[in-house]
């Protein structure tokens, strides 16, 4: 396994991260970092990809170390040194018949990702609909669907399923809305429902949401409550969870610098009892007008509460949810 590199703690010299082409940077997430004349070190978000790999070891025609390191942290980097070439978000939108307040949210939505919209003229409950979706899926590759349904839930195990059949699909993020969501945003809540699930995509989402502006985000990390025979021993510390040395440790650590380097308002909470109901009681308390939750919802997955908060938030779905497919 590659190790990890903190990206922040190095000074790269441009002339050397320039050696990757602004398309393929992006496209795989990579970012050259140092060279010792003969070898160069390539930082990518996922180093175990053999067709990124090999498609970078053509342009760069040195021998390669490759290493693990933060996707946003990579992105940020990329963005301050390709800024013309960044890619804008591409929303692909589904939404019923007569969805007019829904659209002034996604003209907002697409102005604060400075996203490009497409929209899928098909009617949402039609079951022959979904073959259509996914050729438009595989046609212009979009980074998330947007969609309005009242089984929310339904339609994005259908996608995935779908997806999952068809090599050509690749899509895994998903923002099912109220009838009637609020706006502006001012306030997301960033559920990190389990410390062995990735949360990277989620985290990108987020940045790009808040940006360095007024919006706050609350991160809820969502632990399993205590056994009652340890309940006078044991209590959930957000103090000793960040600093920490376990997966949610390292991960709330992670974000925090990734959100101070862009300018975010983070704030961290932590509550106790059953998963659901901590969401929920955060929900009431913050009262948020965006939830962010990085999610596994295929069969097979074993994250311990896959299916229960996610079906949860989807059927009282009170604000925009956007999911993120980790596996």
């Amino acid at each position: 396994m590659a190790s990890f590199l903190e990206i922040g703690l190095i000074n790269a010299d441009i002339s050397v991260m320039r050696l990757l082409p602004p398309e393929l940077a992006f496209r795989y997430h990579a970012l050259p970092v140092a060279t010792d004349g003969d070898h160069i070190t390539v930082a990518m978000a996922q180093p175990e990809d053999q067709r990124a790999s090999r498609a970078i070891q053509e342009v760069i025609d040195h021998p390669i170390c490759f290493i693990h390191a933060d996707p946003g942290l990579i992105d940020n980097q990329l963005h301050h040194l390709w800024p013309a070439s960044a890619p804008h978000p591409r929303m692909l939108v589904w939404l019923p018949d007569q969805a007019g307040p829904l659209k002034s949210f996604l003209q907002y939505l697409a102005e604060i990702l400075d996203a490009e919209v497409d929209e899928i003229g098909l009617p949402v409950r039609d079951p022959g609909s979904m073959t259509d979706v996914i050729g438009m899926i595989c046609d212009r590759k979009p980074d998330i669907l947007i969609f309005q349904d009242s089984h929310p839930t339904r339609i994005v195990r259908r996608l995935l399923k779908e997806i999952r059949k068809d090599k050509t699909a690749n899509l895994s993020s998903f923002m099912a809305l109220p009838a009637q969501p609020a706006w502006p945003i001012r306030k997301l809540l960033l559920i990190l429902p389990d410390s062995k699930l990735n949360s990277d995509l989620a985290v990108s989402w987020t940045e790009k949401l808040a940006g360095p502006g007024e919006i706050q985000v609350t991160i809820l990390p969502v632990l399993p409550p205590v056994p009652l025979f340890y309940g006078s021993f044991l209590r959930h510390n957000l103090e000793t969870a960040l600093i920490g040395n376990d997966q949610l440790g390292m991960k709330m650590r992670q974000i925090a610098r990734r959100f101070t380097i862009e300018n975010i308002q983070g704030v961290y909470k932590m509550r106790e009892g059953d998963p659901a109901a901590q969401i929920r009681d955060e929900i009431l308390s913050s009262q948020p007008d965006l939830i962010v939750l990085p999610s596994c919802i295929h069969p097979g997955c074993k994250s311990w509460l896959y299916a229960d908060l996610t079906g949860m938030l989807f059927k009282t779905l009170p604000t925009p949810l956007l999911l993120t497919s980790e596996g």
